[in-house]
């Protein structure tokens, strides 16, 4: 999703993302701050232009849904 509604970063600090990304993970490759993020395609294996910084990540509980991976909502800048 582009965009989103002002948030807090996991440091603290207000922003409004440039993208908002939903996926699953297993807790042992999630995502956390500052994990750089390519969105499209990309087999480079050095940061390609473009990419955008991780800046929130929120976990969502599987139980709830009786699902096995955790979901998570990525915020980027």
């Amino acid at each position: 999703m582009a965009g989103g509604q002002q948030s807090v970063s996991d440091s603290g600090e207000e922003f409004i993302p440039r993208t908002t990304l939903y996926l699953e993970s297993s807790v042992a490759s999630a995502p956390k701050a500052g994990d750089l993020v390519a969105i499209g395609t990309s087999t480079a294996t050095s940061p390609p232009s473009g990419y955008e910084t991780i800046r929130r990540v929120k976990r969502f509980d599987p139980s709830t849904f009786n699902e096995g991976l955790p979901d998570y909502e990525v915020a980027t800048t």
